[in-house]
């Protein structure tokens, strides 16, 4: 009767190893995927800052970068300040 109480505590800590072990790798893979879905979140990169470049009215923007001449264009930017509340331009 002692040898199977034995056995039986033996397989529980096994278990519970195992399951501590599981349980770790799970965790290390959440954050690694955690790190990558916040590498690609739309809200990250919008926090980042962003331009809106418009002609002199600003109304019309600029959707082809083919459009764009650098130097000579009647393109201008526009800053947005970010959450930081840092300015961000392009072009």
């Amino acid at each position: 009767m002692h040898e199977h109480r034995k056995y039986a505590v033996d397989l529980e800590e096994k278990l519970h190893r195992q399951m501590e072990q599981v349980l770790t790798e799970k965790k290390h893979r959440l954050a690694i995927l955690t790190g990558q879905m916040e590498g690609v979140s739309p809200l990250k990169k919008l926090s980042q800052g962003f331009s809106y470049v418009a002609d002199e009215t600003g109304k019309n923007g600029l959707t082809d970068v083919s459009r764009f001449k650098s130097g000579g264009s009647t393109y201008g930017t526009s800053l947005k300040r970010n959450t930081e509340g840092k300015c961000h331009g392009g072009i």
